[in-house]
């Protein structure tokens, strides 16, 4: 009976690890501002104001579900996890969370994305919990990331290609047309291109989910050269890892998002670096150098056309200069609001502030959240949440390194996915409040936090 518990929880996670980048969704309710004069412009949808349930809210709930059960049956096994610094952490950011409510000008809203952390969060604990049990394994993980990163890569070389949406609504693809407003684009030669977008609610989403695809393609390809002498059936394992390697890594070429590009050559440096470090892993980072070296070069002959321009950046670029907007509104609201504004809340607290309005931003469409990570969690909650956040992170990073003696390739493989995440937090905000980009970045720091990762 509890084998078959086991198996259940399993396959209720992994089915949830395949709905992750299916973001379909249908929208609830969309907040109002009545203690403003009216303004038409803003009433218009707004996506940082709007709540919605997605399709696989079923999904992340029955999980949740069938792990408190599994850990109310095993609570002295699992007590010691449950009860450890890292979850403790996790449980006291979450709680940080639902305090930031009090100062939120739009309290429902605020609760809505409580209620989005939470899960997110707990998805993370679950992560945790389920890999020490040997519950779930990072093996079926990473194949399942890898094989969806090809999907991905197939649906972004599709929508480049014909420069418009495939009509994949029901799994959450954006409508994507040439003149749709605001849909993300590069121009090569004063010819207007539309970026992929995927499944996604935006490219540099895509990015994010792509790199993650990228290092779990590194995970089975190394596995499949693990033997010294290849029999047949290896070979083919080999061509197998090497096409999925190969759409991951197109699909995140196509997404055109340069954080991306640059969190994948720092995920690779780092898992390289370390390496050749550890005499027992020289032959599989030489294998990753080499592998991305030769990929490198046959996917910048092929787009070096519109890869060569999107490669330069200008302080003038629109994108550009709206970051550093994004960052000093949020340093006068931390300024501010030394406790916050309440989660999920940035947005609307800047507009009525009339902080966006200063920099002469009228477009309702560019009154966007901070472009980072660590700057809008502190406007949102406030310094004790920025510290928790903070805490944890380094925390997970010190205790990495204290393992040196122990690494796995496996974990060298999730300390550069880690500190690729990190480093697209300096550039964005989906991981914090977009659904899709919340459950990664918690996937990815929940496996992270887990020791022995590798079964």
């Amino acid at each position: 009976m509890k084998n078959t518990f086991n198996k259940i929880l399993a396959f209720s996670f992994y089915l949830f690890l395949v709905f992750l980048p299916f973001g379909y969704r249908h929208l609830i309710h969309q907040f109002s501002l009545p203690f403003l004069k009216p303004d038409k412009i803003f009433n218009a949808f707004d996506e940082y104001r709007t709540t919605f349930i997605y399709l696989n809210d079923i999904l992340i709930i029955l999980l949740l579900t069938l792990t408190i059960i599994y850990i109310a049956k095993n609570w002295l096994v699992v007590k010691k996890i449950f009860l450890s610094t890292k979850v403790y952490l996790i449980f006291l950011f979450v709680a940080l969370g639902l305090i930031s409510i009090i100062f939120a000008p739009i309290k429902a809203l605020a609760f809505y994305y409580f209620i989005r952390l939470f899960l997110a969060a707990m998805f993370g604990v679950s992560v945790i919990i389920l890999l020490k049990e040997k519950i779930i394994n990072l093996k079926n993980i990473f194949s399942i990331l890898a094989i969806l990163g090809t999907f991905e890569g197939v649906v972004s070389f599709l929508q480049f290609y014909f420069q418009h949406s495939l009509g994949l609504k029901f799994l959450g693809e954006s409508f994507l047309g040439y003149d749709t407003p605001s849909v993300a684009r590069i121009w090569v030669d004063g010819a207007k291109l539309l970026r992929a977008y995927g499944t996604f609610p935006h490219s540099n989403i895509l990015a994010a989910f792509l790199v993650m695809g990228v290092v779990a393609s590194i995970y089975g390809l190394i596995k499949s050269f693990n033997k010294n002498n290849l029999i047949l059936s290896d070979i083919y394992r080999l061509i197998f890892w090497s096409v999925i390697l190969f759409f991951n890594i197109l699909g995140l070429l196509l997404s055109f998002s340069r954080s991306g590009w640059l969190a994948l050559v720092l995920a690779l440096s780092i898992i390289v670096f370390l390496g050749l470090l550890k005499k027992e892993f020289r032959r599989q980072a030489i294998i990753v150098a080499t592998i991305f070296i030769f990929t490198g070069i046959i996917l910048l002959i092929a787009f070096g056309w519109a890869i060569l321009p999107r490669s330069h950046l200008y302080i003038e670029e629109a994108s550009v200069e709206y970051r550093l907007i994004y960052m000093d509104v949020g340093i006068n609201l931390i300024s501010n609001h030394l406790l916050g504004v309440g989660i999920g809340n940035q947005v609307v607290e800047s507009v009525i502030l009339h902080l966006y309005q200063n920099y002469k931003i009228t477009s309702p469409w560019l009154w966007q959240p901070i472009h980072n990570l660590y700057l809008l969690i502190f406007s949102e909650l406030g310094i004790f949440g920025f510290l928790v956040f903070s805490g944890l992170i380094l925390l997970l990073i010190i205790d990495f390194i204290r393992r040196f003696s122990d690494w796995k390739f496996s974990d060298i493989l999730m300390f550069g996915l880690f500190l690729a995440f990190l480093f697209l937090g300096l550039f964005d905000h989906y991981f914090w409040d977009l659904w899709p980009g919340m459950l990664m970045f918690w996937l990815v720091l929940g496996i992270f936090a887990n020791q022995e990762v590798e079964n």
